[in-house]
């Protein structure tokens, strides 16, 4: 049963084409509307199945990589929740070489990369590091070579060659190590909207590399709930006091001119449609962008500020008076 072909979407559908479709099919086969109809009530539980797969990103993406393996489709980018672990590093050495490579455990490497938030709106190409080991083509990894009867107890078996008689030397290839290490560069294309604590697989030629994609954010933004981008940003007085014009800079650092109402409690956001990060990668489009505005006090107050300032404290102060002695 494919999940996309109950659903009646195709697998690039995005989040919203998937909610849509499944109200479709589930009225469309909802028991209360086929009474007595076996067949409506089996369709109307595949929908329930396949929603509950696709709508939830983590499920998606690993019904995706599961489907993809059924089906023989090579993947060069995978993604995998933060919970997915990985005991084996490389598993074993580099045998691609070998007429067998296909049935032995291919070599797995991991990598760390952190972007920051401006790049993630867009696909990244990073080069990392990672130690390659390949088997001696002398040894085939034993790291043994010539061997012969052990010269100290003529083959009767002794400390020096284990009980066995026998006394091998180290292969010449290989030193006795068994292989080799080398450092190589690998190209690792980071997909935009990668959210951060995501396990990013690439197939490369020296075998399948997991990179923990991290992305940066700046002190003043933070990631809220249902997927709110959320910035801080300081506006002058007499914006807050009585609204106005400000320009704020967006996450690809230009300017933005955003007209702020009077600002009436700390929790009053403006929303910016559009500006905000990609949800996911399979996100077609940005998210929003929220902005939490707060009074900026300028370090460097000039004399004439402060004049300004100290006459509106002063204005208070006898509205302040006014009130009290109204109330006596």
């Amino acid at each position: 049963m494919n999940f996309y072909e109950v659903l009646g979407i195709k697998k690039t559908a995005t989040a919203e084409e998937i909610k849509a479709a499944f109200r479709t099919k589930a009225l469309q086969y909802h028991p209360d509307r086929n009474p007595d109809n076996p067949q409506a009530e089996e369709k109307f539980k595949e929908v329930n199945t396949a929603y509950e797969t696709l709508g939830d990103q983590q499920q998606r993406l690993r019904y995706d990589q599961q489907q993809d393996h059924i089906n023989g489709i090579p993947r060069q980018d995978t993604f995998f929740s933060p919970e997915v672990m990985f005991d084996d590093l490389f598993g074993g050495f580099n045998t691609r070489s070998s007429s067998t490579a296909r049935h032995q455990a291919f070599p797995r490497f991991k990598a760390n990369i952190s972007i920051t938030l401006a790049e993630s709106l867009e696909e990244q190409e990073r080069m990392v590091p990672i130690t390659v080991r390949t088997k001696c083509i002398k040894c085939f990894g034993t790291a043994v070579g010539k061997g012969g009867r052990c010269t100290k107890c003529g083959g009767s078996g002794c400390q020096n060659c284990g009980e066995t008689g026998v006394k091998y030397e180290a292969c010449e290839g290989c030193k006795g190590i068994g292989g080799s290490e080398e450092t190589k560069q690998v190209k690792i294309k980071i997909p935009k909207g990668m959210l951060s604590n995501t396990q990013l697989q690439s197939n490369t030629e020296h075998g399948t590399v997991l990179t923990s994609i991290v992305v940066q954010y700046p002190d003043n933004i933070k990631l809220g709930a249902g997927g709110r981008l959320i910035m801080n940003v300081g506006i002058p007085y007499h914006v807050a006091v009585l609204g106005g014009m400000h320009s704020i800079k967006s996450l690809e650092d230009t300017k933005i001119n955003v007209k702020f109402p009077p600002l009436k409690s700390t929790t009053q956001m403006i929303k910016i449609k559009g500006k905000g990060v990609y949800s996911s990668p399979y996100s077609t489009e940005r998210g929003d962008l929220f902005l939490l505005p707060h009074v900026e006090i300028p370090e460097n107050m000039s004399d004439e500020h402060k004049t300004i300032i100290e006459q509106l404290a002063k204005l208070y102060s006898r509205e302040d008076s006014n009130d009290e002695s109204t109330s006596l």
